[in-house]
């Protein structure tokens, strides 16, 4: 687990070791929903002139979109033998716990910090 991710509850550490148990996998990492498709993603040049990072992929609504998710760097979950020889936490049967938007703030800059400080002195 990342300290940079504070607003994880306990709850979430302990949902995920009972997802890992339900499902009889060796890893699970938690997700958050993207809120933006990835073929709304674009390069942009030293003149500014924007290119799609995706190629061939149209320009489709949010609301049409499938929906996606990535790493939230809260909880990761493997066992150890498995981290030893892959050294990685996504393999082949790796599993994803989607948690809410919220609680996958990750800290990476000041205005994320200035977030979480907003959510924990607000936290009924």
């Amino acid at each position: 687990m990342q300290p940079t991710s504070p607003l994880r509850k306990a709850k979430h550490i302990d949902e995920v070791i009972e997802l890992c148990e339900e499902m009889h996998t060796d890893s699970c990492v938690s997700m958050v929903e993207v809120s933006k498709p990835p073929q709304w993603i674009f390069r942009m040049d030293n003149l500014y002139k924007i290119t799609p990072f995706l190629k061939g992929k149209e320009l489709v609504r949010r609301q049409d979109a499938d929906k996606l998710y990535s790493l939230n760097g809260s909880v990761y979950l493997m066992k150890t033998q498995k981290l030893l020889e892959t050294k990685s936490f996504i393999i082949s049967n790796t599993i994803g716990y989607i948690m809410d938007k919220i609680s996958s703030i990750d800290i990476d800059d000041i205005i994320d910090f200035n977030i979480v400080e907003y959510f924990l002195k607000n936290e009924s």
